[in-house]
């Protein structure tokens, strides 16, 4: 950690409701301007977290005031906001984030994320606290996780030069922070030196809209480009907004077999990506037996011969009539654990959102009690501590150890559910 980034901290630190004030005051003074940024950023984000899937757990360093997190949240997040100056966390606690102080210089992540928002954070960062920065955020990221931040670009006439400042007017805090910039090529090269693919990377923000360079990059899933460019084009875009087992969920179960599988030197991470892929796609067919369908679909997808031989193509077909928690069998090889344990849900909201909707759609002539009720003896039946989905997972995984603990607690009795439920559906 640099001197200029501990310092700049420090005065943060002593000044963070001075800051949070002027934060006010600037959008007070052009409301219109405020909303416009606003919602540019939201969009940004919506489009480079998007892909995750609703669910997706986001952290956002330098929260601040809480509204680009708030902002997550609305887009459907589970989002854990950060700082490090105590009147932050403060506004941040107050506000009900789920709220963490974390510094990313000088603390370990403790647990994994699927995205990572830093905005107008990065500018006060030296070329050195920047790269091990992202390096460390690569480093807690799942495969196919992305960081959204911005950074002043170096040759914009509104541009600051490198170096100590403090601001005449709404920015003036009555002590100096330390700003950094960057040319083009320059970040750039620093972005893929961490490991990263850059998925957007566009100019925003002052009278020539160029002031700031905002970037999306993505942690690559460790698969063949082609594998995934066709699954991607032509398997994903076949699963719609189905409650529960949609492309949102597909996502999820992408990036968990992804986790998993990284951890077994055994295995062949394609293999896991088309699982995980297919395991679902029979549901249009016959949802009832939706895992022999999609098994079926798999096997006769002529393009897989490009990239897998018989062999593969066999297990693959396995691992997916293997998957469901419900199976009479336990999964034949190691990739029919590996998606069995992936396709677990391990956030309670999601679950709860998801069940409502999905037993609605099953009763929709059904009284509310009706299906409420029906949901809570469904959700008891597959996740109690004797359920059959609470079996089905074959890694350790706190989160969804934690998630069997809640939903044990919250389907025990009917008024207790219609009170999780009413947070979420």
């Amino acid at each position: 950690m640099s001197e200029e980034n501990k310092k700049t901290l420090e005065t943060y630190d002593k000044l963070a409701k001075l800051y949070l004030e002027q934060t006010k005051n600037h959008e007070k003074n052009d409301p219109e301007k405020a909303k416009r940024k606003a919602a540019w950023l939201e969009n940004f984000c919506k489009k480079g977290f998007g892909g995750l899937g609703k669910g997706a757990r986001i952290l956002e360093i330098g929260a601040a005031d809480g509204k680009n997190s708030k902002m997550l949240e609305k887009l459907g997040f589970e989002v854990t906001a950060s700082d490090v100056a105590e009147d932050f966390l403060k506004v941040l606690r107050k506000s009900g984030l789920k709220t963490t102080k974390f510094n990313i210089l000088t603390d370990v992540f403790e647990e994994n994320f699927d995205g990572v928002l830093l905005w107008r954070v990065f500018v006060h960062f030296t070329q050195d606290d920047l790269k091990l920065a992202l390096g460390k955020i690569f480093g807690a990221l799942n495969f196919g996780g992305r960081v959204i931040f911005n950074i002043i670009n170096a040759d914009s006439e509104e541009n600051i030069n490198k170096g100590w400042f403090d601001f005449d007017g709404e920015y003036h805090m009555g002590a100096e922070r330390f700003f950094q910039h960057y040319e083009e090529s320059e970040l750039k090269k620093i972005i893929k030196e961490a490991g990263f693919a850059i998925i957007d990377f566009e100019k925003n923000g002052g009278k020539k809209n160029d002031k700031w360079f905002c970037v999306v990059a993505e942690k690559p899933l460790p698969v063949n480009p082609e594998l995934r460019q066709y699954i991607e084009a032509d398997i994903l875009t076949q699963y719609d907004a189905e409650a529960g087992h949609g492309l949102e969920h597909i996502q999820y179960v992408i990036r968990r077999s992804m986790r998993f599988g990284e951890k077994l030197p055994e295995v062949n991470l394609d293999l896991s990506y088309a699982i995980a892929a297919y395991h679902d796609i029979g549901r249009k067919i016959d949802n009832e037996h939706h895992e022999i369908e999609s098994a079926k679909i798999f096997l006769a997808d002529e393009k897989m011969q490009k990239f897998f031989d018989e062999a593969e193509r066999k297990l693959i077909a396995e691992a997916i009539e293997d998957h469901r928690a419900s199976s009479k069998h336990e999964p034949r090889s190691i990739y029919g654990r590996i998606v069995s344990s992936a396709d677990r849900n391990t956030s309670v909201k999601q679950m709860l959102g998801r069940l409502y909707k999905y037993t609605k759609s099953l009763m929709p002539e059904a009284a509310e009690e009706e299906i409420l009720e029906s949901a809570r003896i469904h959700l008891r039946e597959k996740y109690s501590p004797d359920g059959y989905a609470a079996k089905k997972i074959f890694f350790s995984d706190p989160d969804y150890e934690e998630c069997l603990v809640e939903v044990e607690r919250i389907t025990r009795e009917p008024k207790i559910f219609k009170e999780a439920l009413e947070l979420y559906k």
